[in-house]
């Protein structure tokens, strides 16, 4: 019995199907985080990021991709351009066709989506490596919905909010403070001792005084 190509389920994705709309999204806000929905395969989530780093895709109208990947499919990241209100992404998948067997296939696969509706269609050409197939080419539908804005790339606002801790004060010495007051209690101790040493003198001067007097009236006598 032929084998067929499971990639992409193909019976069931080949042909028009009823999307839902998403909300818009022009060339000017489309980063952000999405889910890649597609019929009969997991979905995946996209990262949506400027190209060039800035606030927006600026004048290229370029955005940086970057895939989760899935159960199904491997993780990826690519370059989508904007042209004529339809974003472009052409990807080098190493797992673009699975065989029946597990074998993957190599091949480009290329989604190009309306930035409005964010609904599009993918497409890939396969050249007949699985056993029992032909080359050729498929289409699937797709959409995207988006989910929160793009988170901050790594190494913007790294410090942002990061408290530091603060240094301790140093205390300083309390030596030669105690020592200088040490010394002034000395020298007023001195000082102090000065002036009693004064008031001895002076106050052996006034009783000397106080008793000439008296023994010049004995000699009167």
């Amino acid at each position: 019995m032929a084998k067929t190509i499971r990639t992409l389920a193909l019976a069931g994705l080949i042909g028009a199907a009823s999307l839902t709309v998403a909300a818009p999204a022009s060339a000017e806000d489309f980063n952000g985080q999405y889910f890649l929905k597609v019929r009969g395969m997991d979905p995946t989530a996209w990262v949506v990021r400027p190209c060039d780093g800035a606030a927006n895709p600026g004048p290229s109208h370029c955005v940086r991709i970057t895939d989760g990947g899935s159960a199904e499919s491997a993780p990826f990241e690519a370059d989508a351009f904007w042209a004529v209100g339809y974003w472009t992404m052409k990807v080098q998948r190493p797992d673009a066709i699975v065989c029946d067997d597990g074998a993957a296939v190599p091949g480009f696969v290329t989604y190009s989506w309306d930035a409005t509706s964010l609904e599009g269609q993918l497409g890939f050409s396969y050249d007949g490596s699985c056993e029992g197939t032909e080359a050729g080419s498929l289409s699937a539908p797709f959409r995207l919905s988006r989910e929160a804005p793009a988170p901050e790339a790594a190494g913007e606002d790294e410090f942002a909010g990061e408290e530091y801790p603060q240094e301790e004060p140093v205390e300083e010495a309390p030596a030669e403070e105690s020592t200088g007051d040490e010394s002034t209690g000395e020298e007023s101790g001195e000082e102090s001792t000065g002036e009693e040493a004064a008031t001895e003198e002076g106050g052996d001067s006034e009783a000397t005084a106080e008793e000439a007097p008296a023994e010049e009236s004995d000699s009167g006598e």
